[in-house]
């Protein structure tokens, strides 16, 4: 294929169709997971297999679709997404941006392996006193009743899951266009590309605005869920505090609307958000390029 410009659609459809391929990739690299379950005895540690695609596959192939947003605009070329030339230094890139991603992520993690260890550890009725206590404090601190605070406890581990969540999508979009950088300049450096964002970090949270309006629809449609399901869930708690035992919970019912919502609302909106990243991250290779000129 020539190298010729494509025009909006067609640029939106290749993007489109490597983002399905891409998202295949990603489930194709999950199958080893299976032998946890499927297989017992030593066939259970080709589950190993899981994180070695991923580290040594996904993530290098994440820095060539970048080469292939960038280096030739309006004309993506799959060969481009999936060249893995470089590779070593593609991984490296890839590993110490999933580094500096998952440092934004601490909060959040620590904050979900809380929750995970109340469900799984602590008895219904202690869990309900907990939240309880937790609102009584948060009642003192407003100057409301303190008594029979069980929402607003809810609703307080709630907002400080939400904060957890905040912080880490903060340091997403700090990350956010570093491959689009890095597949810009000629020999990226990681001077370099502290050098394109600096004075740019206002316009890079435009752009990540940006990219959340063009996420809120998908983010209603799961909020929604999991409203739903939050609500279900501390119905079946209250009720299930005189057996003293916590309730099974279903995913059925909250898996599927999410995977309507992701396949119906994300994916066709992701090439949008991925080439307003792209566009920003040229716009500032250009900037420092004829700061230098002009200097």
């Amino acid at each position: 294929m020539t190298d010729q410009k494509q025009n909006a659609f067609v640029l939106y459809v290749r993007t489109l169709a490597y983002t399905l391929l891409a998202l295949a990739l990603r489930l194709a690299a999950l199958v080893p997971l299976c032998f946890l379950w499927a297989f017992d005895g030593r066939l259970s540690v080709l589950a190993a297999l899981c994180p070695l695609l991923w580290v040594f596959v996904i993530l290098p192939l994440r820095w060539s679709f970048a080469q292939a947003i960038t280096r030739k605009p309006r004309c993506f070329r799959f060969g481009d997404a999936f060249n893995l030339s470089r590779y070593g230094e593609k991984l490296g890139q890839g590993l110490l941006h999933a580094l500096h991603v998952l440092v934004w992520g601490i909060p959040m993690a620590a904050l979900l392996a809380g929750a995970v260890y109340c469900y799984t550890e602590v008895d219904a009725l202690t869990l309900f006193n907990t939240i309880n206590d937790l609102g009584n404090r948060c009642a003192q601190v407003l100057g409301l009743s303190t008594a029979n605070n069980f929402m607003l406890g809810v609703g307080a581990v709630g907002s400080a899951g939400a904060l957890g969540v905040l912080i880490w999508a903060w340091g997403v979009v700090r990350n956010s266009a570093t491959r689009y950088l890095w597949a810009a300049l000629e020999q990226p450096r990681r001077a370099q590309l502290r050098r394109c964002l600096r004075g740019g970090r206002l316009r890079q949270l435009g752009v990540g605005l940006i990219n959340l309006v063009l996420l809120l629809p998908f983010l209603y449609m799961a909020t929604c869920a999991l409203k739903t399901a939050v609500s279900d869930g501390s119905t079946m708690l209250m009720m299930a505090i005189a057996s003293g035992t916590l309730p099974e919970i279903s995913l059925t019912q909250l898996a599927t609307p999410l995977a309507v919502a992701f396949a119906a609302l994300y994916l066709p909106l992701l090439p949008l958000r991925r080439w307003n990243t792209a566009a920003f991250a040229l716009r500032r290779v250009h900037a420092v390029t004829d700061e230098k000129v002009s200097a």
